[in-house]
Parts: C-alpha cells; sequence; structure tokens
C-alpha cells in the first residue's frame, strides 16, 4: 500500500513598495507666526509602487494612526517621534498630504491608488506624490528648537 500527498503554497502577487523619506530640511521660527499657522511649504517627494504584477483589480494604501500619536487630529498632524525628550522641538507637528494637489491624508481609511490603473494589463511600477509640512496647532503656546522627525506605518493593499 501506497500514500501520496502534494505540497505547495497559494500566493497573492503584489507589488515592492519601499520605505519613504520626506527630507524636510531646517524651518525657522518665524514661520510660525501666530496661533494655528502651517509652513506653507510643502515638502515633496515621491511614493514608488514598484512591480506590480497583471491582473490585481485595484492597489490601496491606508495610513494608519501616526506612532507617536496625535498633536492636532482634526487637522491631520500628529507628533514628532520621541515628544517628551529634551532634544526633540516643542509646539509642532507633522501634517502630511498624497496625491499631486498636496491633499492632506485620510487616517485610518484605505484609498484606492489610481496608478495602477495605467499598468494594469501590463503589470509594472508607478509613482504618486507625497509631501509633509510642520504645523503649528491653535493650541500651541510655545515653540522649542530640537530635532522634528515623524512616522506613519502605512498599509498596502492588493486586491
Amino acid at each position: 500500500m501506497y500514500t501520496g500527498g502534494a505540497t505547495g503554497n497559494v500566493t497573492v502577487p503584489t507589488c515592492a513598495t519601499p520605505d519613504v523619506v520626506i527630507p524636510m530640511g531646517n524651518t525657522n521660527f518665524s514661520t510660525f507666526n501666530g496661533t494655528g499657522t502651517m509652513n506653507d511649504r510643502w515638502n515633496n517627494t515621491t511614493f514608488n509602487v514598484n512591480n506590480c504584477p497583471v491582473g490585481l483589480t485595484q492597489v490601496s494604501i491606508k495610513f494608519n494612526t501616526p506612532l507617536a500619536g496625535w498633536l492636532d487630529q482634526d487637522n491631520g498632524v500628529f507628533k514628532l517621534n520621541n515628544p517628551t525628550s529634551s532634544t526633540t522641538a516643542q509646539g509642532i507637528g507633522i501634517q502630511m498630504s498624497f496625491g499631486a494637489n498636496n491633499t492632506p491624508v485620510v487616517y485610518n481609511t484605505a484609498q484606492p491608488l489610481s496608478g495602477y490603473e495605467a499598468i494594469k494589463t501590463t503589470g509594472g511600477s508607478f509613482s504618486v506624490p507625497i509631501g509633509a509640512r510642520y504645523v503649528k496647532p491653535a493650541s500651541t503656546t510655545r515653540l522649542v528648537a530640537g530635532q522634528a522627525n515623524g512616522a506613519v506605518v502605512f498599509v498596502m493593499s492588493y486586491e
């Protein structure tokens, strides 16, 4: 008597999405005169979605609640990394944008990436503009100079 079996995997094809770093540069305090002021200069870069397979229905991105939490959730302004550290800037946060018009990011909601439509039948890569800027919320009464880095985790979905 002999027995047999089968082994293997069923996988879902995905795109490759490297980490994204948005260089913010140096920003002077004079940028934040008054309450609720924004640095009007968006720091933009490109979010690359690489090596996508043929035949997906859509590719989506969801930005999770920022790692350090919210400084002004209503306006999508999150706290800087290590907010209680003496080396971290105080009184400002970061607002992110996504898309060609610097539309502020909607958090915790999957957003389809329209760039996949152009390569749906051939596969390949596409890119989407992404940006960030510093914001001084209306609740801020005091600014302190220091490091002003932030982080957000995003989740990609492939259907």
